[in-house]
């Protein structure tokens, strides 16, 4: 279904209608707030079924992440203003490193031998959770899914 949009009044018809008139430009010509939706995100679809407000939006007080713009892409009812986010893939830390929020230095004289690799992983293993924890903010933020 295609997108609503706004119908012209007729000004001038009748003795009220300059203020339509004039509201309706104050709604269409202008920023203005936006409709907002008393339920949470798990009823939103059921409310509001995404194909009847393809290309809309809705504020909608979610139950973790506050209140959040969705947009209906035709089809479902999109947190924030990215339609179509692409997916960002958790990394898996196989290192058998410790993460310590810290890179340590690498050198060719600390990892002398098979056996001492324990700074590489664990350099590897701080770079999977910074990694991580930076695509959890992208998520939350509804920048990737």
């Amino acid at each position: 279904m295609a997108r609503p949009t706004w119908n012209d009044i007729e000004s001038e018809e009748q003795s009220w209608d300059a203020d339509i008139q004039d509201n309706f430009e104050n709604l269409s010509d202008r920023p203005w707030p936006v409709y907002e939706h008393a339920g949470d995100e798990g009823d939103l679809a059921s409310t509001f079924t995404a194909n009847l407000y393809d290309r809309c939006m809705v504020m909608v007080n979610h139950t973790t992440l506050g209140w959040s713009i969705y947009f209906s892409d035709g089809t479902n009812w999109v947190r924030t203003g990215v339609l179509g986010a692409t997916a960002v893939v958790a990394l898996t830390d196989n290192s058998g490193g410790t993460a310590d929020d810290t890179i340590a230095v690498i050198t060719q004289g600390a990892n002398a031998g098979s056996a001492d690799i324990a700074p590489t992983q664990d350099a590897i293993a701080d770079l999977a959770a910074k990694v991580n924890e930076l695509r959890q903010i992208l998520v939350d933020n509804g920048l990737a899914s």
